[in-house]
């Protein structure tokens, strides 16, 4: 043992030096040994020296490799001679021994390699120790001491293939077993989330053991055992496999899981599928391994776990979008790329996370992945109604303050902004999501639900209803109040109030609902003229908004949501909306009126809309031509509807009304529950709707306050027929607001937006002459202001010179400006040679307000052209010159036109008759009248007159009458550069988003 300790390292093929040879060979004569019985002396102490030193990491010196081929070649070369007719019995016991006993370190030996006992240099090394065993386990003498029966040589081979496998086996399972238990310890509570969880830990380590199999494990025996093979066809059969099973009885019952424990444990499930479906590709696909392969439908496994996830995400839909939007900051994620918030990718993440989810998992049938992808986008539906319902709000909140009516703009912040980036950003992600779905492959394998049928007597309470959301009112006209002189603005409501027959059968089939509650014991119900305490025949009404204050006439906004429900037997619903005004105090105190009842009534009827909507598919006629009927509400999507107000005294026209109806249930319609196009659609129709509503708002509001600030300008300014202090009173007025405001949009609303608001408006884009790229400079939300400003400037002032008449004592228009009758006139003290008359004075005051409001028109044309240094920094001059510029400016120069020449003819008449009145107090009858020029006496239209034949500010080249052109050179005033600065400064700045 010594001589081998020493000699085997440097003599690995005759592990004895000679000289240490010729000792034994001494010492072999001197006992009498034969030289088979010396032999195998020297191999059993050659393979119990190599054997403890394999087992002690190889302390001698000699590599894992050397060692096994010491123990290799021993083997063999005893193998013959102890097996031999010659041989003794002590010779074949020792052989049998020396066997045994390496049989026994190599089995400990190999063990070890799978439990990380022994370091591994190289997965050749695994092989040849299963080599060595193989050698050991095919011999025909030792398997018959072992109690094997068969001695053939064949056999042998298959038994010790046979045996190594088991061997294989039962180390996996051992590691598979070990793994178990660490990961049982770790659950702590027995819910559904942490069982999962247990098996997605599972998973990962037998992904990482088959993986690290792959690694150090090669195909032992040439190919004849297949560690990897073993472990995932066996192990996750037989173990994995069954634990699943136990784990799935409870994944479909559908619990009370808030809203993060709903993703988490549709994450874990998302995760615990590519574990286990990692495995099954592991274990290869080759023919002759199929019987191998892990039979088990994971998808299967997991069907009512999706069914699970899609219930209770259609329970607690607005629970999910409510979380988001109350964590979401409204900041700009990433500028200027991503200008939207975090709420957009926290709502389109809940829904993408699961629908990746049903497209990855391969399910035996089409059906099935149909049936979750149509629930899905029923899902993903709801969740848009919602969220654009609460991004929607907040605006229709402050739209519903109406800050105009109080003398304030709207304050556009950033947050502002970011919700119209929002609701933009939520639209182009819907679009990427429908790609998803594959509605044209997916749609027509839809499952229809069983029809259950339906009752003979479906009560009114279990009747399909109608969402009628009462928007806004546009250009109503404003009723006359006692006490009040002309026309005032005020406070304005609807009632809902219902007619015809559906009446009749609506308080019927109401009475029949109390009745049947009460005999069959149910608590009682009341109809909505009960709950809201109005009159039978009314169903709603909307609370006061008052009156912007712009525009001439009453332009309310309610949104406020209504419910028709629908009556058994009637194929359509008879509506009439009454529009009601009341004045506002500030109004009439400002015109001097009393606010008590003794002086004015305390409301008036401004006009009804009547309404028809149609139960049926079918269209139907109105009850008479001034119904508008409202058909096609059972495809469930939301309709936008304009609608005409009738006067109440005389049936024309008396403003417009905005309403919004779609029919409710469309989640219980058994049609509409497989129809997976109706969701998409739906949801496009809201996106849309929403970012129409949303733009309209905020320009709207922003240009009321500017036109409302411009006739605060005109009033001050012409009064005395001159526009010279108009800009500088713009300036003061407005134009700090205009800065704030425009410095905002231009910076934080999206290119998204921006985009979508010029083609959605057809606004004119310019484009880069060598690229043909668009330019986006700067941002079109801006020119529509513009285009607003213009619409509610020609609005109120066609509106307010209209109601000007001769009879008129005061009033109170859109500009601000009270008008003087004739009998003020009368009882000033005039001159006998003065020309002023009541149509002279008011053709001249509305001569001077034209040309006020034109004279402001381009100041805000210039302060929108924004030319510094004869450099263009804002819009283009065909962009500011749209149609609704060319409209305003054709009207005023007609009202010029006209005021002029009713001027001429009056200062003729008045000419004429003062000549005539000279004449006859003469008593020179036969002398005809002298046809020269008078100098008219310097009166109330004589600085107006001057102003409109030549004006000291406005240049001839810029007034209506020349066309179109650069805007008026302002450039010479103090304050233009001031602004100007400022506005390179912020405003018209790069865009930033």
């Amino acid at each position: 043992m010594r001589c081998l300790a020493v000699d085997v390292q440097a003599h690995p093929d005759t592990y004895l030096s000679p000289l240490s040879q010729v000792l034994c060979d001494e010492c072999a004569d001197r006992w009498q040994l034969s030289y088979l019985a010396r032999d195998l002396c020297l191999a059993y102490s050659v393979v119990h020296r190599t054997c403890e030193t394999f087992l002690t990491a190889v302390g001698s010196g000699l590599s894992p490799g050397a060692v096994l081929n010491v123990i290799g070649k021993a083997v063999l070369r005893m193998a013959p001679g102890a097996e031999g007719p010659t041989a003794s019995r002590a010779e074949l016991a020792l052989y049998m021994d020396m066997l045994g006993r390496m049989e026994g370190h190599l089995r400990v030996q190999f063990l070890s390699y799978f439990f990380g006992e022994t370091q591994i240099s190289t997965p050749g090394e695994v092989d040849q120790t299963c080599r060595t065993l193989a050698v050991v386990y095919s011999d025909s003498l030792y398997r018959l001491s072992r109690g094997v029966k068969s001695g053939r040589q064949s056999m042998a081979e298959s038994d010790a293939v046979e045996t190594l496998r088991l061997l294989v086996l039962e180390a996996v399972s051992k590691r598979y077993e070990k793994i178990a238990a660490d990961e049982e310890n770790v659950l702590h509570d027995g819910n559904d989330i942490a069982r999962l969880d247990m098996l997605l830990r599972l998973a990962k380590a037998i992904r990482e053991e088959v993986q690290s199999y792959m690694f150090k494990f090669p195909n032992l025996l040439l190919g004849n055992i297949d560690v990897v093979e073993l472990a995932c066809s066996t192990i996750l059969r037989n173990y994995f496999i069954l634990e699943m099973e136990n784990n799935n009885f409870s994944l479909g019952v559908s619990k009370d899981e808030t809203v993060r424990d709903l993703r988490d444990l549709f994450r874990i499930t998302g995760q615990f599928y590519k574990v286990v479906k990692t495995l099954q590709q592991l274990m290869g696909d080759g023919s002759s391994k199929s019987a191998n392969k892990m039979d088990f439908a994971v998808e299967t496994w997991s069907e009512p776990l999706v069914d699970r996830w899609l219930t209770v995400m259609e329970r607690t839909v607005k629970q999910l979008v409510t979380a988001y939007v109350e964590a979401d900051k409204h900041v700009p994620l990433t500028p200027p790329d991503s200008m939207f918030s975090t709420s957009v990718i926290d709502v389109f993440a809940s829904t993408n996370e699961a629908l990746q989810f049903v497209l990855d998992l391969e399910w035996p049938a089409i059906a099935t992945q149909a049936r979750f992808l149509c629930r899905l986008s029923k899902i993903i539906a709801f969740i848009m109604s919602s969220y654009l319902e609460t991004e929607l709000g907040k605006l229709e909140q402050l739209e519903n303050k109406n800050m105009i009516s109080k003398g304030n703009g709207l304050e556009v912040t950033k947050e502002l902004c970011v919700t119209i980036n929002n609701i933009r950003a939520a639209w182009e992600r819907l679009a990427d999501t429908i790609e998803l779905l594959k509605i044209e492959h997916y749609a027509p394998h839809v499952p229809n639900p069983p029809d259950t049928g339906r009752d003979e007597y479906v009560p009114i309470s279990k009747q399909p209803t109608y969402t009628l959301k009462l928007l806004r009112a546009r250009n109503l006209r404003t009723p006359s109040f006692a006490g009040a002189a002309g026309e005032m603005n005020g406070e304005y409501y609807c009632l809902v109030r219902i007619a015809g027959p559906y009446a009749k059968h609506y308080h019927r089939e109401w009475q029949k609902e109390k009745q049947r509650r009460k005999d069959t014991g149910l608590p009682p119900i009341k109809p909505p003229h009960e709950i809201l305490d109005l009159d039978p025949d009314m169903i709603h009404r909307t609370q006061k908004a008052s009156d912007g204050l712009v525009g001439g006439g009453g332009d309310p906004n309610w949104n406020e949501i209504c419910t028709v429900t629908a009556a058994p037997d009637v194929t359509f619903a008879e509506l009439e909306i009454l529009i009601f005004s009341q004045p506002i105090s500030a109004v009439a105190k400002a015109s001097n009126v009393a606010l008590d009842a003794d002086s004015y009534e305390g409301e008036k009827l401004v006009g009804t809309v009547p309404l028809v909507l149609s139960f049926s598919p079918f269209p139907i006629p109105g009850p008479t031509p001034d119904h508008v009927v409202v058909s096609g509400l059972d495809d469930f999507l939301p309709q936008e509807q304009v609608l005409p107000v009738m006067d109440a005294r005389d049936g024309s026209r008396a403003g417009w009304l905005w309403i919004q109806i779609y029919r409710n249930g469309a989640a219980d319609n058994v049609e509409m529950q497989s129809d997976m196009s109706f969701w998409v659609d739906r949801a496009l129709k809201e996106c849309e709707l929403a970012m129409t509503n949303s733009v309209r708002i905020i320009t709207e509001q922003v240009a009321r306050y500017i036109a409302l600030q411009v006739g605060k300008a005109v009033q001050k300014n012409s009064g005395d027929g001159t526009a010279e202090r108009m800009e500088e009173t713009l300036h003061e007025l407005v134009f700090q607001y205009i800065e704030n405001t425009f410095s905002t949009l231009n910076t934080y609303i999206s290119r998204g937006v921006s985009r979508w608001t010029a083609e959605r408006f057809r606004l004119r884009i310019l484009k880069d002459p060598e690229t043909g790229r668009s330019i986006y400079f700067p941002n079109f939300i801006i020119l529509h202001i513009w285009n607003q400003i213009l619409e509610f400037l020609q609005n109120g002032i066609i509106s307010a010179i209209q109601k000007w008449s001769a009879g008129s004592m005061v009033e109170v228009g859109f500009m601000g400006m009270k008008m003087v009758g004739s009998r003020l006139l009368q009882n000033s003290s005039k001159s006998e040679d003065s020309y002023d008359s009541f149509p002279v004075w008011l053709e001249t005051r509305k001569l001077g307000v034209a040309n006020c409001v034109w004279e402001a028109v381009e100041i805000l044309k210039a302060w929108f052209y924004c030319r510094v240094d004869d450099e263009p920094v804002g819009f283009d001059i065909s962009q500011l010159e749209t149609d609704s510029y060319k409209r305003m400016q054709s009207w005023i120069q007609t009202q010029r036109l006209n005021s002029m020449n009713k001027i001429n003819e009056e200062i003729m008449k008045a000419k004429v008759k003062a000549e005539t009145a000279k004449l006859k107090a003469k008593d020179i009858r036969s002398s005809p009248p002298v046809d020269t020029p008078v100098t008219p006496t310097l009166s109330a239209f004589g600085a107006a007159w001057r102003y409109a034949s030549s004006s000291p500010v406005r240049r001839s080249e810029d007034s209506p009458s020349s066309g179109s052109g650069a805007p008026r050179d302002v450039s010479s005033s103090s304050q233009q550069s001031a602004w100007a600065r400022s506005v390179m400064g912020s405003w018209w700045a790069e865009p930033k988003g």
